[in-house]
């Protein structure tokens, strides 16, 4: 039951985070804010951290594979989610919908670092178009595997790419649970 209403949840925020951007800002002071960065880019914030945060300069620092909110103090930096969550170096912030920059607390949520891994967007190297899935030239068929708990672990073979995807999906589900992060088939 925790696990539906975590997936209900994440595609409740995804909507909503679609919704802002096809529509602009029309839930501006609803549900949250806009904190202007550098780049052209915006951070989505919930309207009662709003004022402290505004009171610095934010600009857009690209991570891996997606920007985050950066501000500096003291000569010290900061990223956004963190200062939201208030917690420690050692301590992981996920941001469920895979958006650095939606920093609203209901996306936000504390993880370690195979939790963080596993809600990860697909690899940009990754030529199959979908996540846990590549092609085997010697079996002449995709594969489709998954990692958990540092090991890659064969899910099987399948005669196309989209078969493979629901698959790993399958077996993403099964075990990174709420941190699942699974393919569009």
């Amino acid at each position: 039951m925790y696990a539906i209403g975590s997936i209900i949840r994440r595609k409740y925020l995804v909507i909503l985070s679609r919704l802002h951007q096809i529509a602009g800002c029309f839930l501006k002071g609803v549900f949250m804010r806009e904190i202007q960065l550098t780049q052209g880019k915006v951070a989505l914030v919930d309207d009662e951290d709003f004022e402290e945060l505004n009171k610095h300069k934010w600009y857009a620092h690209m991570g891996r594979n997606t920007f985050y909110a950066r501000t500096r103090v003291k000569e010290k930096q900061f990223l956004m989610h963190r200062l939201i969550c208030c917690v420690d170096k050692i301590i992981q912030i996920d941001h469920i919908d895979g958006n650095g920059l939606n920093n609203q607390k209901a996306n936000l949520r504390q993880c370690n670092n195979t939790q963080n891994h596993q809600n990860m967007k697909r690899p940009s190297r990754n030529t199959s178009g979908y996540k846990g899935v590549s092609y085997n030239s010697v079996a002449k068929k995709y594969e489709a595997y998954i990692n958990t708990n540092g090991k890659k672990h064969f899910i099987g073979l399948f005669n196309n790419p989209l078969s493979a995807a629901a698959a790993y999906n399958a077996a993403s589900l099964k075990y990174h649970g709420s941190f699942s992060k699974r393919n569009e088939v």
